[in-house]
């Protein structure tokens, strides 16, 4: 009824902070499940800290992350999930990650979301980039096949700066994108 209403998306709890932990991993799950079951459409941050990037275990920690939150969710539910790989060490400092650095990741984190559903829910889960986000920078990760949409934090308080990521980011969309360019009706996320 009224949650519907007034709240149709919710972002979980931090990357790292919730997934990182095993201990964390039920709860939130059970939180995820329970949001899906109230009709909300969720997003769930995945990513890992410098140090674990340092030591070539990004896609085993982001993996892993995706993992724990996407077991066994039906193919209706994940139409209703994003995940947004949000590197820890790229989260409002300014420094971003090259588009080929988080394309790998992106890639693993759909493939894991599409063996670990129930029903094999390949095309409908959505995939974001956040990390930094900015109008210099966004084009080049909309433009990614397997990035389905930005993650925008600090950069979207300015509004003449957000403006121009919406702008260029539909600019920079190719038409042979999954999803569309902005044009053919499909929703992707900025």
């Amino acid at each position: 009824g009224v949650l519907r209403v007034l709240c149709q998306w919710l972002a979980s709890r931090s990357p790292c902070r919730g997934l990182q932990s095993r201990a964390a991993r039920a709860p939130l799950r059970r939180m995820l499940r329970a949001d899906l079951a109230a009709g909300l459409t969720v997003m769930v941050g995945s990513g890992e800290r410098a140090d674990q990037t340092a030591a070539g275990q990004t896609g085993q920690i982001v993996s892993g992350q995706v993992r724990a939150a996407v077991s066994g969710i039906s193919r209706a539910a994940v139409s209703r999930l994003a995940i947004a790989y949000e590197p820890l060490w790229a989260i409002g400092d300014g420094h971003n990650a090259e588009p080929n650095e988080i394309s790998p990741t992106l890639k693993a984190i759909r493939n894991v979301g599409n063996e670990m559903t129930d029903d094999g829910a390949t095309s409908v889960l959505r995939v974001l980039y956040g990390g930094s986000v900015n109008a210099e920078n966004v084009g080049s990760y909309m433009g990614l096949p397997e990035c389905d949409g930005c993650l925008v934090g600090g950069a979207c308080i300015r509004a003449d700066e957000f403006a121009t990521m919406i702008r260029r980011a539909a600019e920079d969309i190719p038409a042979a994108h999954p999803l569309g360019p902005p044009s053919s009706g499909m929703r992707r996320g900025t």
